[in-house]
């Protein structure tokens, strides 16, 4: 199919180059000076999606989030999270006041148990020792904003027990230490853009960590990371990566209007091609957004 230019247009502040803009089996490729954004077409119900890639533990990422929704104002705000996730990051405004779970009260086997507090234990962790907004943030945004614009959610993750029960399969703690103990220079001189990220985050003061990660927002960085885990984990990846972006496509392909989905930034390449394939079996679009 060939490449279909869009308009120019303005985005308040941010001014998207139709040097840059081009249809390809549904998804406009755009240039922006923020975080990303990419506008998806569905042919079938002409379904306007606006897929905004976050950080997790950024403060920048709530507020871009924030402000998507509000010029946007979608029908339907679609959100990285299982319905029991939703309840808990609402209930939970502030991570820092949670208490902390009985690691052995926990149900599940000892291996999902070991994942499900180290998950929570580092974002309880990011909570407590930095300043600004807690981690999932910009999901609590999400929520809030479609309340207030009367939106209704789609929560389009996997059902979180599933996903962790999954990633518990393929776990093995031998192999994490294996791969960070063994042919270190290797890898970073394998995925150079990834380990240069990290080389910009000052490990040593955690009170500015939040803002320094948006870094991992770069694509290139986010295309060795992903390299990385196909490579050395690729069960792992498969269960917390790739099925978790087929089930998110599939949630977002039966929506219909105007829907902002808002998804961590590592998600947002394989969604890319999951809608490129759905779209390649349809007709061309030509379409501008507004």
């Amino acid at each position: 199919m060939g490449h279909t230019h869009s308009k120019s247009f303005k985005w308040e502040t941010e001014e998207i180059s139709e040097q840059f803009s081009f249809w390809d089996h549904g998804v406009l490729y755009v240039s922006t000076s923020e975080q990303p954004v990419t506008y998806l077409m569905n042919s079938a119900t002409k379904a306007k999606i606006y897929l905004v890639g976050v950080n997790h533990i950024s403060a920048r990422s709530a507020e871009h989030v924030r402000h998507v929704i509000r010029h946007h104002r979608p029908n339907v705000v679609a959100v990285e999270l299982c319905k029991e996730r939703a309840v808990s990051l609402l209930l939970a405004r502030k991570m820092k006041e949670r208490s902390r779970r009985n690691f052995m009260s926990m149900k599940g086997s000892i291996k999902e148990n070991l994942l499900k507090y180290s998950l929570e234990y580092f974002y309880s962790y990011i909570g407590n020792e930095t300043d600004g907004p807690l981690p999932g943030e910009e999901l609590r945004v999400a929520l809030e904003e479609g309340h207030a614009i009367g939106a209704r959610f789609l929560f389009m993750d996997e059902d979180f027990k599933v996903t962790i029960r999954k990633m518990s399969k393929e776990f093995s703690l031998w192999e994490f230490l294996m791969f960070f103990l063994r042919n270190r220079k290797t890898h970073n001189q394998t995925y150079p853009n990834l380990h240069g990220a990290f080389l910009r985050i000052d490990q040593d003061n955690i009170s500015k960590f939040r803002d320094q990660t948006d870094c991992l927002l770069e694509p290139q960085v986010i295309e060795e990371a992903i390299a990385m885990g196909d490579a050395y984990f690729p069960g792992l990846t498969r269960a917390l990566l790739h099925e978790r972006n087929e089930h998110m496509v599939k949630g977002l392909r039966n929506m219909e209007g105007n829907v902002v989905a808002v998804v961590g930034a590592g998600h947002v390449p394989g969604m890319r091609r999951l809608w490129q394939e759905a779209e390649a079996q349809g007709e061309e679009i030509n379409a501008s957004f507004s």
